[in-house]
């Protein structure tokens, strides 16, 4: 069941569940991919296709969050991959395939709507300077004091999430968390504009941080 603040969104429309959803399944595939030393290309394609799919859902972040997290995986993890592993020109135009057409059209139908869509509705709202201001940016504090309501009634377990001795076996899982969770609370941090449920994309790392803390306890 959901948290009792996820109340406060009934009779809202939000995209939010479909930028989580290709954003963890995109996510499980690079750890499938990463952990195959053949590094085979259905895991890589199953990447590129989320990346494309959830900018259809929630816009450029979808992309911006996936590869970011990705690059400070393999930084953290020292563990480079060759360029060819990477699968990029069938990604990139997997990804293209989905994201492209949808824009394209709506903007050959609609003057001015590349403008609104990528500077006013991504640049500008990540700065809180747009011209027509439709919502009342969160203040820091209280966007980060929300996320144990978020994670209620398992904010109680976070402790769990760091304790015991972690497996070698889970240590890229957990590393992915960190960088997940901490790089979305980073993003919003910094930004001028965030509403209380951008917080949304970083609990399923925190959900699996907290999964492997109780295992790890429970073993």
């Amino acid at each position: 069941r959901g948290a009792p603040r996820a109340e406060d969104f009934r009779g809202e429309a939000l995209h939010d569940p479909g930028l989580i959803f290709f954003l963890t399944l995109a996510l499980w595939a690079l750890l499938k991919w990463q952990g195959d030393p053949r590094k085979p290309l259905a895991p890589a394609l199953i990447f590129y296709a989320c990346l494309g799919a959830g900018t259809l859902t929630k816009g450029l972040i979808a992309i911006v969050f996936p590869v970011a997290i990705v690059v400070l995986f393999f930084a953290f993890s020292r563990q480079m991959p060759r360029f060819r592993d990477l699968h990029l020109l069938p990604g990139i135009l997997l990804l293209l395939a989905i994201a492209v057409p949808w824009h394209w059209l709506v903007a050959t139908r609609n003057p001015g709507f590349a403008e609104h869509y990528f500077l006013n509705e991504h640049v500008r709202r990540f700065l809180n300077t747009r011209p027509q201001q439709d919502f009342a940016s969160v203040p820091l504090p209280l966007f980060l004091g929300l996320l144990p309501a978020w994670l209620f009634p398992w904010a109680a377990f976070v402790p769990a999430a760091f304790a015991g001795k972690k497996l070698e076996s889970e240590r890229p899982l957990i590393r992915l968390a960190l960088i997940w969770a901490g790089f979305v609370l980073l993003f919003f941090s910094i930004s001028s504009g965030r509403l209380e449920h951008y917080l949304f994309p970083a609990l399923p790392a925190i959900a699996i941080l907290i999964g492997c803390g109780i295992q790890r306890n429970r073993d």
